[in-house]
């Protein structure tokens, strides 16, 4: 059955219009530490762009870039894949992969010299949001060592899960935080915020004074509150980026989307209204009616951060051409001159014979 699934798999790459192709590819260790190479296919196929799975490799020695050169090759070389139908090539930033003398992209584009070759951006985006400064890093590492002590031996965590039965909480359980999904921060901070109250108590009946030092203290609850804040929000960028069907055009509108925000956000604390960040407006005390008081030094933090937050994007997301999105989102609005020069009369044309179409 499998045989046959790739069967259709490769006539499909074949009857592509034009016969082009993109791959995506992805190395990483499982369970068994054994390295696993992934390679994904974009094509298209009666009008749609289809994304399948093109097959699965084992790297049993070392993992440089002709050991992953030879798999593809390989792989092009039995199902009769020709490298010249190849338009798109996307890595991650490992040097195997993206490597400037030697990387797989190098590789490649030697052998077809028009690739494109693209560093992931789901890759790049969780990159630029690890930047933290040095006292909200802290707030994390204390999160963590609360949750491993809760989650780290049995018997506490039953008895946790017990404590907020007890109390009704809304959640019974911690959740760990793992490198490998960095981005489950959001959920572990947030996890936290919720059961800071259950957390308190365990710790007291504990005697871990130094956890509940922390957990009564106003200025460590503010901070966690909006890194559980700005993670929900990256985390829900991040899964604007990814699905079936995301393309250059719906990732490049979601990224500005977000720079944006990150500006208004910063003007807006600079006014002294945080009404953004959910959490972090929930547990601050207003003097009166009318405020909401923020401390000056988390104040200042947040404004610090969010900059620096916009930045690392900028960084890892240089100016994107508008030349082609332009072209997909509106014929009209997008100028020849702004097109390569094999593609500016046949724009011309295309507007020309559109407008034409509509009179009628």
């Amino acid at each position: 059955m499998s045989e046959n699934i790739k069967k259709q798999l490769v006539e499909e790459i074949r009857n592509a219009p034009f016969g082009l192709f993109s791959i995506q590819l992805d190395e990483s260790i499982d369970v068994e530490l054994c390295a696993q190479l992934l390679a994904i296919i974009r094509y298209v196929n009666n009008e749609n762009i289809k994304e399948e799975f093109l097959f699965r490799s084992a790297l049993k020695t070392t993992m440089r870039a002709s050991d992953i050169f030879d798999k593809v090759l390989q792989i092009f070389e039995t199902e009769k894949l020709s490298w010249e139908n190849l338009c798109n090539c996307c890595t991650d930033a490992v040097p195997s992969m993206l490597g400037s003398s030697s990387g797989f992209q190098t590789r490649v584009k030697q052998l077809v010299p028009d690739v494109k070759g693209v560093h992931c951006m789901i890759h790049r985006q969780a990159l630029a949001a690890k930047t933290f400064p040095k006292s909200f890093s802290a707030i994390l590492n204390q999160v963590f060592r609360i949750v491993n002590y809760i989650k780290g031996v049995s018997l506490n965590s039953r008895l946790f899960k017990e404590l907020c039965e007890n109390m009704e909480a809304e959640h019974q359980v911690l959740l760990y935080h793992t490198n490998v999904y960095w981005l489950f921060k959001g959920n572990v901070t947030a996890r936290t915020f919720k059961l800071r109250e259950e957390i308190k108590i365990f710790c007291e009946q504990n005697n871990k004074a130094e956890f509940k030092i922390w957990l009564k203290d106003e200025v460590w609850l503010h901070n966690l509150a909006y890194l559980a804040n700005i993670f929900d929000q990256i985390n829900k960028l991040n899964c604007q980026m990814q699905g079936r069907n995301t393309n250059i055009v719906k990732f490049t509108d979601a990224l500005k989307a977000f720079l944006c925000k990150l500006e208004l956000w910063r003007k807006k604390l600079a006014q002294d209204n945080f009404s953004m960040f959910e959490l972090l407006s929930l547990i601050l005390e207003p003097k009166d009616k009318e405020s909401i008081s923020m401390p000056e030094s988390l104040q200042s933090n947040i404004i610090s951060h969010l900059g620096s937050l916009k930045s690392e994007f900028r960084h890892y997301f240089p100016e994107v051409s508008e030349s082609e999105p332009s072209l997909v989102r509106n014929d009209f609005r997008c100028f020849a001159e702004s097109l390569p020069d094999e593609l500016q009369e046949e724009l011309i044309d295309l507007q020309k014979r559109l407008i034409c179409q509509r009179c009628l």
